[in-house]
């Protein structure tokens, strides 16, 4: 049987040795150190008759990657499997959004590895600061980033708090919205640089010009 945590799958050889028929409702798999898993199965099986059927049973959380041997259990008879868990990478951002102004923002987000596999934060990301409404962006534009006190590792099952710093560069358009994703793991935070007025003279107050004039 192989595949993620939430669906390991495999196709199982059911055999009716004996001389009436056989009704197989369910089956149960054992793993060391672990909890009976019920998986579900149905068949009906003739005298003397085989058939074929694909199982798929749910292991939770926390199985880590690998190979590991246990056992099928099927109508009282066990018979031994190998299981391999595959790679599963999954990163959840909380809040997935936030909003950001030019200079430094502090930003706080919960982080949760739902995978079963480590995965490293980089303490500095950047992200392309792109206009909202060009859907296909060409061009230079500014990279906002984001730093984190130090690199960090999220186990398999973990949730961590991070506290970040978001940094917008100076020469945004300011009258247009602004996007970037900032990476954090597999995942992203997206990262909205509203629109802001334009500063204005202060009463009074004039653009200074030089005029320069020739003397006859």
């Amino acid at each position: 049987m192989a595949g993620p945590p939430q669906s390991v799958r495999g196709r199982i050889t059911l055999t009716n040795t004996g001389s009436e028929r056989l009704v197989i409702r369910g089956a149960t798999m054992h793993l060391p150190g672990r909890e009976p898993i019920a998986i579900p199965l149905t068949a009906l099986v003739g005298p003397g008759a085989s058939t074929e059927a694909m199982v798929a049973a749910d292991l939770g959380g926390g199985w880590p990657a690998g190979a590991l041997r246990g056992e099928l259990e099927v109508n009282g008879v066990r018979r031994g499997i190998e299981v391999r868990v595959a790679q599963t990478v999954g990163l959840n951002v909380s809040p997935s959004e936030a909003l950001a102004t030019m200079g430094s923002t502090p930003v706080s987000i919960a982080v949760r590895n739902y995978g079963n596999v480590p995965i490293p934060l980089a303490s500095l990301t950047r992200g392309r600061l792109v206009p909202h409404d060009r859907d296909d962006p060409q061009g230079e534009f500014p990279d906002a980033t984001m730093t984190l006190p130090k690199s960090t590792i999220v186990e398999p099952g973990a949730e961590v708090l991070l506290s970040a710093t978001v940094t917008i560069p100076k020469g945004l358009a300011p009258d247009r919205r602004h996007r970037a994703h900032l990476p954090i793991g597999p995942a992203d935070l997206v990262i909205t640089v509203l629109p802001t007025d334009a500063p204005t003279p202060a009463p009074g107050k004039a653009r200074s010009r030089t005029n320069t004039r020739k003397e006859s």
